[in-house]
């Protein structure tokens, strides 16, 4: 199993990931406006921290690019892996957190239907996220110190998501210099800001 993720990880110089246009740069991240796209995702699990449960639900995923689908089709690894976070309402709760990764161009229109329980295909729309990266192997305290950070910077922090955001990851676990870890906050759309500030004045 380890050997066939390192051939995935590693043999592609150039791998499928989701189009983006940059809207804006601004010190220290970008504003991007990401295209639909379709990933293969585990249904979200409790977890006291952003990296438990992750090796189970990678591996899941890793099984359904093998060929753990209905149709035993293989599909080529995608970058990046991502986790949306839900954040748990105190710093001694669980979060809920869910891992996807993304599904190749060729296989938008009509995805290999997954086997395994827990696994699903969902389509996200056309989204603007403010996104920011940082380098070296990430960790709990690395994402939540990044994750902060970009909070801080953003120009309208009451126009994002409150309720969740992503973190993603772009490289092997054997690549050990120049890797790429993100933090997306989503921006959120006339509509749904204005549902966002009425439930914010409700509480």
């Amino acid at each position: 199993m380890f050997k066939a993720i390192r051939a995935n990880l590693i043999s592609s110089s150039i791998l499928n990931c989701p189009k983006y246009t940059v809207v804006k740069e601004h010190e220290g991240f970008e504003e991007r406006r990401y295209e639909p796209s379709v990933w293969t995702s585990v249904d979200s699990q409790k977890s006291m921290g952003l990296k438990e449960n992750g090796s189970d639900q990678f591996f899941k995923l890793f099984r359904y690019i093998q060929g753990k689908n209905v149709e035993e089709q293989k599909i080529e690894m995608t970058i990046p892996v991502i986790r949306k976070v839900e954040p748990g309402p105190g710093p001694a709760c669980e979060s809920s957190v869910n891992t996807s990764f993304f599904v190749p161009p060729e296989f938008h229109d009509k995805p290999p239907q997954p086997k395994e329980e827990g696994v699903h295909t969902q389509t996200l729309p056309t989204m603007t996220v403010y996104a920011s990266s940082f380098g070296g192997y990430a960790n709990d305290e690395s994402w939540l110190k990044e994750s902060k950070k970009l909070a801080e910077k953003i120009p309208d922090p009451e126009n994002i998501q409150q309720g969740y955001f992503y973190i993603a990851a772009y490289n092997s676990p054997w690549q050990f210099f120049n890797r790429t870890n993100e933090v997306w906050f989503v921006k959120l759309d006339q509509s749904e800001e204005s549902n966002q500030k009425a439930e914010m004045a409700k509480e």
